[in-house]
């Protein structure tokens, strides 16, 4: 390799130095590591930047940091700027400023390209290949470089390293790119610098979690891989000054964000750029040129998540292994979701900077964020459910048609129809004067007990609800009525008089029939029993107020009730109660607090209403009413007596006893 001419200063000192010895030798010390005397040769170097022959490098025994351990020495002076080629004694090059001689040691401080070169320029562009790949986890690929890196783990619950209980970030990262440099450097000023990185980058990142980890913001670096440093070229200068570039590499990966247990997700990125930096005129500039696009599986989600994840090189070019420019490429996807619905985006940003000290004293460290691209590669939402087609209330009751032309007579019969007044429908059909009266429905809506005259006096039947199997439960020469079956159906509560002294009085009986035993003891009127819902409890009006009875003889009456309240019935929840009451003059349909507290009057109409019913969830009331043309109809309204809607409203019909039926 071609050297720089030793000038002739040097041979100049030579003699100097001898002289300085005999001046010792007579008793007068010589200085310690003179200054380098100045030369007025002209070259594109400065003065004291001196480039090493293959000779001189081959002298080095060992370089570090900040000193060279050379077998001459003597011949290194301060501010001697000392440039090395790649060699076996320098695998980095050589680029350092000498700070002071001591014995076989020279100390070394880092030199700028201000200091060594003056009106030069230098342009190269060189192709460099990185790769990194994981099998299972993440490895690392780097000029045939193989380095594993097993289980990148941004967190552990456990801070032990426990893949069961932690974030894993995994993927693969694969980035072919040219490199491109180019310096104009003026009288010991750099004027111009360029520096862009082209390259075509691939990038799966997955994200996996199975803890949960609320406000979560890590980076975690990879140990820096060094690559072997390679020469760009020379400056043309006289020798000429080799270029030495150490590339180096270190994948990053960061989380943050909310992450819940069990979420999931992968997304791989390819794009072509062109990213760097520029410097003119005291200004530095970033370089951004790209297209990319996304591909991704469908994240797995269990609850709440909002966090971003990133995976990328950092990469690294610093001359000759001390400082210089760097980016970093980073994809990421970002996971967005609650129970309802979220989102996945993924996206591609860069860090660019240069660590100025290699240039010039003045020179700062520059650093920039460039967002590249984000994109929205899926969505989704909890699918609504269909809207359920509406369920109309379906409504149990008995009418009649008088002998009033132009109808034929009916005598009473028990009949269903729809809220809407839709699908009437006559469950019952006897042709005979028995009439059918006060219908019950069993919790499952298929049977249907009630009170008939089938043989001659008022007796409690069962039948199926389509009106088939009717059966006779009672046979008491006494009147029997007011049938209303429990909640489960096995039991059926009814008024009697069969003491034969006209008390009527509370019965139960199972629903075959059997087991007819007197509930309220001595006493008497009772009338209108009603279950509640939990078949515990039975509702009832006598002479002078409602009653509530549990057990076969406990009763109480309900405070503020009186001879002008009758037929309650508790609400499907037992926290309400219906009741027809004439406290203000005319019947009306009440309802109050289960304590009797808070009445509140429903209906509030100059005309008769009465036989109050909840529906199955509570919020209306079936009841008949005189309002209209004169005859009882049937008729609904919410649970504050709102929306008042008549059901059922045929000419010349008697309608009485409304139950809801069933949800079911």
């Amino acid at each position: 390799m071609a050297s720089k001419k030793r000038p002739i200063w040097k041979t100049i000192t030579r003699t100097a130095a001898a002289g300085l010895l005999a001046l010792n030798l007579l008793g007068c010390p010589p200085p310690i590591n003179p200054p380098k005397p100045v030369t007025t040769e002209q070259n594109n170097l400065s003065e004291n930047t001196h480039v090493l022959s293959t000779d001189e490098t081959s002298s080095i025994s060992s370089v570090s940091d900040n000193s060279i351990t050379v077998s001459n020495a003597s011949s290194y002076y301060i501010n001697e700027i000392v440039v090395a080629d790649i060699t076996p004694q320098t695998p980095d090059g050589l680029f350092r400023k000498v700070s002071y001689v001591s014995g076989g040691m020279v100390h070394t401080v880092p030199a700028t390209l201000e200091e060594a070169v003056k009106n030069v320029s230098f342009e190269t562009s060189r192709s460099i290949t990185f790769r990194l790949s994981n099998m299972p986890r993440l490895i690392l690929n780097l000029f045939n470089f193989n380095q594993p890196i097993d289980n990148f783990i941004l967190y552990s619950l456990n801070g032990d390293e426990d893949i069961n209980n932690a974030l894993l970030l995994n993927g693969n990262v694969s980035l072919d790119s040219n490199l491109y440099l180019s310096f104009d450097i003026g009288e010991s000023v750099l004027d111009k610098f360029i520096f862009k990185s082209t390259s075509n980058d691939s990038v799966s990142l997955q994200l996996t979690s199975n803890l949960e980890k609320p406000d979560i913001n890590i980076k975690k670096d990879f140990k820096e891989y060094k690559l072997p440093s390679v020469r760009l070229g020379y400056f043309p200068t006289t020798p000429p000054l080799p270029i030495i570039v150490t590339p180096a590499v270190t994948p990053t990966g960061s989380i943050g964000g909310n992450i819940s247990v069990s979420a999931g997700a992968n997304v791989t990125q390819s794009a072509s750029l062109g990213i760097g930096l520029s410097y003119d005129s005291g200004k530095w500039s970033p370089i951004q040129k790209f297209t990319n696009s996304f591909s991704y599986n469908p994240p797995t989600i269990s609850s709440i998540n909002s966090v971003k994840a990133a995976l990328g090189p950092m990469i690294h070019f610093r001359f000759y292994n001390v400082a210089g420019p760097y980016a970093g490429i980073n994809a990421y996807l970002k996971l967005d979701s609650n129970q309802d619905s979220g989102k996945l985006l993924g996206g591609l940003e860069f860090l660019l900077g240069v660590e100025g000290k290699i240039f010039g004293l003045k020179f700062a460290d520059y650093s920039t964020n460039i967002p590249g691209t984000e994109m929205q590669l899926a969505s989704w939402e909890k699918p609504t459910p269909p809207t359920p087609p509406e369920i109309l209330e379906k409504i149990l009751f008995v009418m009649s048609y008088p002998s009033i032309p132009p109808s034929s007579p009916d005598y009473p019969q028990i009949y269903s129809v729809s809220s809407d007044s839709s699908s009437l429908t006559k469950v019952s059909n006897f042709s005979q004067f028995f009439g059918e009266f006060n219908p019950s429905l069993s919790s499952d809506g298929k049977k249907i007990s009630y009170t008939s005259k089938q043989n001659g006096n008022l007796d409690i039947y069962i039948m199926n609800s389509d009106g088939t199997q009717v059966t006779q439960l009672t046979s008491d020469p006494a009147d029997d009525f007011d049938s209303d079956l429990s909640p489960d159906g096995t039991k059926i509560a009814f008024v009697t008089n069969r003491d034969k002294n006209y008390l009527y009085k509370l019965y139960i009986m199972n629903s075959d029939g059997s087991n007819q035993t007197e509930v309220t003891n001595a006493y008497n009127l009772v009338n209108s029993p009603r279950w509640s819902s939990d078949g515990k409890k039975i509702i009832f009006s006598s002479y002078d107020g409602l009653y509530i009875t549990e057990g076969s003889s406990l009763r109480q009456k309900i405070p503020g009730t009186s001879s002008y309240d009758s037929s309650p019935s508790f609400s499907p929840d037992g926290k309400e109660i219906l009741f027809v009451s004439r406290r203000g003059g005319n019947p009306e349909v009440y309802m109050m607090s289960s304590d009797g507290s808070n009445p509140v009057n429903l209906t509030n109409n100059s005309a008769v209403d009465f036989d109050p019913s909840f529906s199955p969830d509570g919020k209306r009331v079936a009841f008949i009413s005189y309002r209209g043309d004169g005859w009882p109809k049937l008729y609904v309204m919410n649970k504050d007596g709102s929306e008042v809607t008549a059901v059922h409203t045929m000419d010349y019909t008697y309608s009485s006893s409304p139950r809801y039926y069933p949800n079911n």
